[in-house]
């Protein structure tokens, strides 16, 4: 029995070793070059970029949420809305209203009211989040107060944010949503080669390195 156990743990061990060779930079992840300042020295940043028009964000928001309940301490996860650039070189005015519609709820503290009543109106109410009047229409019926949600929309901190987000993501080279950056550093989203829970599987062992070059 002993012998088994023993066995058992090592095929264990060697397949976990094989999997986190099995990642490859250029790959399944770039490296950002150069790295981004994060918000703590003290914790290793997580972002996720995302869209709240993207369906592929909307259908992985609940593994997200459940892979953010296992996260360490020493971890810091945020979110950062996308905002690429059109056609004609202009910021996409849509993922404009959708990055002040996030930064004002979390500037008031109801994202966990507004969040995924964002994604549901586009993605299952199959109505468009393309306009400050449709996002407080949306904030009201989850029982927000739409004239604070109004103000904070315009407010000079979330366009700072706003601001902040389309240079950082610049800086990244996001190229697609969903995408997530460690600590600054490196960038992967999923592909046919690279599911999204295969992509959670790499995040985890990019914190792990970050941790132990702590």
């Amino acid at each position: 029995m002993k012998l088994i156990k023993l066995t058992l743990l090592s095929l264990f061990l060697s397949v976990n070793t094989a999997w986190a060779a099995s990642f490859t930079e250029g790959a399944d992840y770039t490296r950002i070059i150069p790295p981004q300042p994060t918000n703590s020295a003290d914790k290793i940043e997580v972002v996720e970029v995302f869209s709240y028009g993207c369906s592929h964000c909307f259908r992985f928001e609940p593994q997200l949420e459940r892979w953010k309940k296992k996260l360490a301490d020493d971890v810091d996860f945020t979110y950062m809305p996308a905002i690429f650039r059109s056609r004609g070189g202009a910021f996409d005015p849509t993922m404009e209203v959708y990055a002040q519609a996030y930064y004002a709820a979390e500037a008031l503290g109801v994202l966990d009211k507004v969040h995924m009543a964002f994604f549901n109106t586009i993605h299952v109410d199959k109505k468009p989040l393309n306009s400050h009047a449709a996002v407080l229409k949306v904030v009201e019926a989850n029982g927000v107060d739409g004239k604070r949600f109004k103000k904070a929309l315009t407010s000079f901190s979330v366009a700072a944010k706003v601001r902040r987000a389309k240079e950082l993501i610049g800086r990244y080279r996001v190229q697609a949503t969903p995408s997530m950056v460690v600590n600054g550093k490196y960038l992967t989203s999923p592909t046919r080669q690279l599911s999204p829970r295969n992509m959670l599987k790499l995040v985890d062992q990019l914190i792990e390195d970050e941790r132990k070059a702590k």
